[in-house]
């Protein structure tokens, strides 16, 4: 008997996996313009000041094609004095319509369980020079004058010059250098988002992950989470290569007056979509 050949060959090898290939590029193009069809959901202007250049290479060292834009946001002024790095943005209703279980206030057994619980995806908010930013800049104006007076009360000693130091510093950074765009809500639907947050000049709805985080444990509970972008990256088509060519990788004390916009589309996936011409000095 005739042994039968392998229908598999290398040569059918070759032309499965150059089918997958064009197969999958054919559905990433196909994502990528349903996702720019249509009227965009946001339109931002930003700055380096929202959007640092992040030179990692996906491909080998030196090649360009990687090159993309990170964006950059902070969480909103912690009014209840809980704690720098999580601020108070998502009440204890909100936490539970995203999912998470929020014990009651007298449960202290079930207060660490609630960190326990696994991460949510869902729709974030990010406000760009809002109020949100505002209650910031007002923070650390506030920080700055306490610290001035009490250095001159307290006379001057080290102490107390480097706490005016620090808060100078600071007020000076949010006011020239630090982002602009400021986390103030999440929701697992982004159309209602939309609907409470109508401005799509300045409010950037982004896929996002929420992790349960719990402050002071042990004394009065204080439940938050903290949030994470999907995709922070926005990548730089090539022709916008060379008009990006020097933008920073990190804030810099002089910002450049060179602003882009930014398009978010019907998978709230963004893109740079336009570089913008600087802005003409005053006379």
């Amino acid at each position: 008997m005739t042994p039968r050949k392998p229908w598999l060959t290398g040569k059918r090898t070759l032309l499965l996996a150059l089918a997958l290939m064009l197969g999958c590029n054919a559905l990433l193009l196909a994502g990528v313009a349903y996702n720019r069809s249509g009227v965009p959901d946001s339109v931002l202007t930003l700055s380096e000041r929202e959007l640092m250049r992040d030179s990692s290479r996906l491909l080998d060292e030196g090649d360009d094609s990687s090159l993309r834009l990170e964006l950059q946001w902070r969480y909103p002024h912690d009014s209840a004095q809980r704690g720098y790095y999580l601020s108070d943005w998502l009440s204890r209703e909100r936490l539970h319509e995203l999912g998470f279980s929020v014990p009651a206030a007298h449960d202290r057994p079930a207060r660490r369980q609630y960190q326990r619980q696994l991460s949510r995806t869902a729709y974030l908010v990010l406000e760009f020079d809002g109020p949100a930013y505002q209650a910031l800049l007002q923070h650390a104006h506030d920080k700055l004058s306490e610290a001035k007076a009490t250095l001159a009360k307290q006379g001057q000693k080290k102490r107390w010059q480097d706490e005016l130091d620090a808060a100078e510093e600071h007020h000076q950074a949010l006011h020239q250098r630090h982002s602009r765009l400021v986390l103030i809500d999440a929701d697992l639907s982004a159309q209602r988002l939309r609907q409470r947050y109508a401005d799509r000049s300045r409010y950037l709805i982004v896929p996002g992950q929420l992790a349960p985080r719990l402050l002071h444990p042990d004394r009065a509970p204080y439940y938050s989470a903290q949030a994470t972008l999907l995709n922070p990256h926005i990548q730089i088509p090539t022709e916008l290569h060379a008009a990006l060519q020097d933008w920073p990788e990190r804030w810099t004390k002089n910002p450049l007056p060179q602003r882009v916009q930014i398009s978010t589309g019907q998978r709230y996936e963004s893109w740079l979509s336009a570089v913008l011409k600087p802005p003409k000095p005053a006379p």
